[in-house]
């Protein structure tokens, strides 16, 4: 099974709609992404929200997909996309 997740904001935003993304998963597909998001949120946390007061506008695109076998997670990939963008005009 496979999940995407794409969104555009700046990083708060980002982690809120990651947590809200569970909502749009299930089955294996759940699996994988409830085992990625942590992930996410922790490169949102390193990279962008170290500093609060700065909210730059953040491009994320994560996937993922894999499959079980007898029950056991037998294989699995993610790519993942994490861009500030830069020169927005809004």
């Amino acid at each position: 099974m496979s999940w995407h997740f794409k969104a555009i904001g700046t990083p708060a935003k980002l982690a809120e709609r990651l947590e809200k993304e569970t909502e749009n998963h299930h089955g294996q597909c759940l699996v994988e992404y409830n085992d990625a998001k942590p992930h996410l949120l922790g490169l949102l946390s390193q990279v962008f929200l170290a500093d609060a007061s700065v909210q730059p506008l953040i491009d994320l695109e994560a996937s993922g997909s894999g499959y079980s076998k007898d029950g056991k997670q037998a294989d699995r990939s993610i790519s993942v996309s994490l861009k500030q963008i830069h020169g927005f005009v809004g």
